[in-house]
């Protein structure tokens, strides 16, 4: 992807700094990586820095971008129910159960506003087993696997910004 278009793209990597044409910040030629001393030059440049991009703008561009991290919580739980790609909300106890595999059911739930904290709860976990337990086979609840968290970019009214944003030319 983005070969025949002259992109580059990069994963993994942690940013250090932009590179400007002039004082004014409005133009990067550049980047510098945290892990190398050289500079890539660019034409644009599109983040994808997810709950992090309101730091990045404020740090590197002085903008304030109105995206804050959410911690949610996911779970593999095997199940010997048949089901064919059937998905499941339960937005009254506010978690969604989607048909991952054979036999294996993906949970997902909560939306924590816990800073950048990625670490897992015991008390949220147990909560969720209990939501789980209540709404789905009671036996299966045990058999739950590759528990963890994710940061997801949301703004503070929870609607996905897409477009321009009042008062930040995007």
């Amino acid at each position: 992807m983005g070969k025949e278009k002259n992109v580059k793209i990069i994963y993994g990597k942690e940013l250090d700094s932009f590179i400007f044409s002039d004082d004014s910040n409005s133009s990067v030629t550049g980047i510098k990586l945290k892990e190398s001393p050289d500079v890539i030059k660019c034409d644009a440049v599109a983040l994808c820095a997810g709950p992090f991009i309101s730091r990045i703008m404020k740090k590197h561009f002085g903008l304030i971008c109105p995206v804050i991290p959410v911690k949610g919580y996911t779970f593999d739980m095997k199940t010997d129910t048949e089901f064919h790609n059937e998905h499941f909300i339960f937005k009254d106890k506010a978690f969604v159960a989607t048909y991952l595999q054979s036999g294996t059911w993906r949970v997902a739930a909560f939306g924590d506003l816990s800073g950048i904290d990625k670490s897992s709860d015991p008390r949220r976990v147990a909560y969720l087993k209990s939501l789980v337990s209540s709404m789905m086979d009671k036996g299966e609840v045990d058999s739950i696997c590759n528990l963890s968290t994710c940061l997801r970019p949301t703004p503070p009214d929870d609607i996905a910004v897409i477009g321009p944003l009042r008062h930040t030319p995007n």
